[in-house]
This record gives C-alpha cells, sequence and structure tokens, in this order.
C-alpha cells in the first residue's frame, strides 16, 4: 500500500485510467455502535431497512479481495486501485500491491457531513481523491471482471461508453411514484434533471462506471446547493437523496460525445431472493453455468446471502484461478 502521487497523466487515449471502490466492513463493532447511535437521532423518519440497520447491505463474503484479484488478471491496464474506507477499516486485499491506496473517507469528505452512512452521500466527492486520474472507474465491491477487457471497453477516441439506457419523463413520473429504494431514487434525481432543461437522462446498469474528473466539477458547479443537501444525509432517503452516475451521465453526454451501450441485464446476477424461492435459486444455478460458456467481459454479483458464500466464492476460485505472487509485481 502506498499514498504517494501518482504521476501527471498524459492527454489523449493513452493517458492512464485508475479505479475507486467504496469500502466498509459491516461487522466493525465500531461501525455498528457508532451507525446505531445516529439511527435512534433520525428514527422518526427512517424506513423499516435503515431502522433494522439493513444488514444484508452490509453482508460479504469478500467480494472485493476478488475484484481486485480480477483487475490483475483481466485488467492489468489500471493503473491504482483506490478504496475508501471508514477510517481504521482495512480491506481484505493484498496491500503489498504497490497499486492498491486506501483512502480514509476524511481525506475527501467534509468533516460537516460526517460520519455518515449513505453511500450516496459519499460518491460525490470520490472523484476529489488526489493524484486520481482524468478518467477513472467507479465500482461497488461487488464488480468483477470476468473476461479480459481492453480499456476501450470504456474509453476510445475520447469517447465515454456510458453503460445503462435513457429515461423518458413519464416512465420517470411513474416510476417515482410506484416505486421505493433504489429506483425512486435515480427517477428523483431524472425528474430533477428535466426540470432544468435536461433532454436526455441517463440511467447506468449496475456495473462498472466510467467517469471524468472534470465532469463531476461541472456538476458540482451547477448544482453546488442542491448536492449539498443530498449529501448531508447520514442515511439513504428515497426522497431526498441523487443518484450520483445519473448525474455524472446526463452530464457528460450534454458536455461530450458520448457511446451508450446497453446490456440488459446480462452483466447483472442479483441473488436477492434466491432463498426464498426454488425457482429463483434453479435460475441462478443456470445463469451460473451459463457463465462457464458465454462470458461477459464483466459481472455483478450482488446481494449473495451467507447460505451461498461457499458456493459462489467455489465459483470465483475456479474462475479466477490460484492468487499469484508474481501479480503483485
Amino acid at each position: 500500500m502506498t499514498r504517494s502521487q501518482p504521476d501527471r497523466a498524459p492527454s489523449g487515449d493513452a493517458e492512464p485510467i485508475d479505479i475507486v471502490y467504496l469500502w466498509v466492513d459491516g461487522r466493525d463493532p465500531a461501525f455498528r455502535a457508532l451507525k446505531r447511535a445516529h439511527l435512534g437521532r433520525e428514527s422518526s423518519r427512517l424506513d423499516v431497512a435503515e431502522l433494522s440497520g439493513d444488514e444484508a447491505r452490509y453482508e460479504q463474503m469478500g467480494e472485493i479481495a476478488y475484484s481486485v484479484r480480477s483487475i490483475r488478471r483481466f485488467a492489468p491496464w489500471i493503473r491504482n486501485v483506490y478504496i475508501v474506507v471508514k477510517p481504521g477499516q482495512t480491506p481484505p486485499v493484498d496491500l503489498r500491491d504497490p497499486r492498491i491506496r486506501l483512502v480514509e473517507e476524511p481525506e475527501i469528505l467534509p468533516e460537516a457531513i460526517q460520519p455518515t452512512f449513505a453511500s450516496p452521500s459519499i460518491e460525490p466527492f470520490v472523484h476529489r481523491i488526489p493524484g486520481l486520474s482524468e478518467i477513472f472507474i467507479y465500482a461497488n465491491d461487488d464488480f468483477l471482471f470476468w473476461r479480459e477487457t481492453p480499456r476501450e471497453h470504456f474509453v476510445a477516441d475520447g469517447r465515454l461508453s456510458l453503460r445503462g439506457r435513457h429515461q423518458s419523463r413519464w416512465r420517470a413520473r411513474l416510476e417515482f411514484a410506484t416505486h421505493r429504494g433504489h429506483t425512486r431514487i435515480v427517477n428523483h434525481t431524472a425528474l430533477m434533471l428535466f426540470d432544468l432543461g435536461f433532454r436526455r437522462v441517463h440511467l447506468p446498469e449496475h456495473s462498472f462506471h466510467v467517469m471524468r474528473r472534470s465532469t463531476c466539477e461541472r456538476v458540482w458547479a451547477e448544482l453546488g446547493a442542491t448536492l449539498e443537501d443530498a449529501v448531508a444525509l447520514k442515511f439513504r432517503d428515497d426522497d431526498r437523496c441523487l443518484f450520483w452516475q445519473t448525474l455524472v451521465n446526463s452530464f457528460e453526454e450534454r458536455d461530450h460525445s458520448t457511446r451508450t451501450v446497453r446490456t440488459f441485464g446480462a452483466v447483472h446476477l442479483s441473488l436477492a431472493h434466491v432463498e426464498e424461492s426454488r425457482l429463483m435459486a434453479l435460475w441462478i444455478r443456470l445463469r451460473l453455468a451459463l457463465l462457464r460458456v458465454v462470458s461477459p467481459r464483466t459481472m455483478c454479483f450482488n446481494t449473495v446471502p451467507a447460505s451461498w458464500h461457499a458456493r459462489i466464492r467455489a465459483v470465483f476460485d475456479r474462475h479466477f484461478g490460484p492468487e499469484r505472487d508474481d501479480a503483485r509485481a
């Protein structure tokens, strides 16, 4: 692990690309105690999931270690791996790798909003990591490179490849009115952009997100007061949070030439209901079998319950093979 500054990036398509993760050890007793204390202060307005501590959101099986491993195996062109962590926490990754750099939240977050337990309040600050490349990838720890992935998967001829779809105003109104959780937050963000005069609003898929630091700064320059209210939230609020990736992608499309790519869910595998339904369990087993034959470049294994941890780890270990010491060179 190192905290030294990378060299200045060259211009054009040859410039380096870094990757940024958010990670938290939800089992850390100190973190859990701090979260419970703040939950008690805001219990009057939070939903059931937040009041229960929403432990499923912090359930983990060491995904970050596999995600970093997938970079070494399938995307070695990535320059630095920044992992944003709570103060004092250390993710289960090989810190002997000189590319891995831990960034504690106080290094990039304003003191006034700390501590925060909502990723929508942290994501708008990751572009402020010192030395981060102009074009960078933002990732959840359950995103993996599944086969060889060239940098052109994300940027080519100076154009970013934005994975997702465009949202219409009428559909945003409908989905905002009929959904809770993430879908409501995304469509709340979309409706705000439409009201600001945006003609195209981008809804990213649940996969690696490619961004420009300068576009992130442009979002802050134009929406500063609105963003300050949103990032002040310590917990996710369906009616007040904003979805950072939709903001950045929509600004990127407005200000730059881009490429929109759709995968129709092929890179996202949610195991959220696998314990509740035999049919869903059968579908997941089928998808896992198909991955041996048809492999997308990236995958997300989302909301893996504890009862499936060993099974999914076995899939990862078989796919990525043993960790090699020379991968850290």
